[in-house]
């Protein structure tokens, strides 16, 4: 979301009218045109990505503790750093056997980001550490038989259709689509690993796979970030 709105701003049209290419997955988005509209009119030129753990802020702004608990509980939020404030998502299941997805988004108030916080974010160096933590995961693990077995149980990550603005630096884009197929295949690996033949294997296996996953999630925001500062930059360039 936060890169679709920074590409329909780079290019002046409605934030509106991408929301769908944003959350395809989505039937039903609820309180965040207007939100979207407002930063606008307020001068934001960019909406930027945060995905904070516990213990790992990582990009989550100075706020209180009720949108921090927010954000921690989604696992993302998206914020702008001018004026200050945030959007945490919260998937809603309805209809029958919950078979339709709306995504409810909340406000809250966020402290101004300082510029240099998101300026230079270093693309590079984050690829370089996700390609580093997937070796070191692969050493970690060596089973690979149990890693075949619950990379053919991920949910086909190598095979998606990723949903991101075409005018996207390439780094980024590869970046965007590394981690977030890392996190997928990770995510289907600590399910698997619940069936290890022991406790202390399972725990080996999930200690492992969690420092991938911590490698991939802080490589997904850094692009996503670079990524709307990249699109806002372009927008500045075709104003003046």
């Amino acid at each position: 979301m936060a890169l679709w709105v920074g590409h329909a701003w780079s290019c002046h049209a409605d934030a509106e009218s991408v929301l769908r290419q944003a959350l395809p997955d989505v039937d039903v988005v609820l309180h965040l045109a207007d939100h979207v509209r407002l930063w606008r009119q307020l001068g934001e030129t960019a909406v930027y990505a945060a995905l904070p753990r516990p213990g790992t802020p990582g990009l989550l702004p100075h706020c209180s503790s009720e949108a921090s608990d927010a954000a921690m509980s989604a696992g993302e939020c998206v914020f702008v750093a001018g004026v200050g404030g945030l959007l945490v998502p919260t998937p809603v299941p309805f209809g029958r056997d919950g078979a339709g997805l709306a995504v409810r988004w909340e406000a809250y108030d966020a402290d101004p980001v300082p510029p240099h916080r998101l300026e230079g974010l270093d693309v590079a160096g984050a690829d370089r550490r996700l390609r580093l933590a997937v070796h070191d995961a692969i050493d970690g693990l060596g089973d690979g038989g149990w890693v075949d077995a619950w990379q053919r149980q991920s949910p086909g990550a190598t095979h998606r259709e990723w949903a991101l603005p075409g005018d996207l630096p390439d780094r980024v884009r590869g970046l965007v689509v590394r981690a977030g197929s890392v996190l997928e295949v990770t995510e289907a690996g600590l399910e698997h690993a619940d069936g290890s033949a022991s406790a202390a294997l399972a725990e080996h296996r999930r200690r492992t796979l969690l420092a991938l996953w911590s490698a991939a999630t802080e490589a997904l925001q850094i692009a996503a970030c670079a990524g709307a500062g990249y699109l806002a930059a372009q927008s500045r360039r075709t104003r003046s």
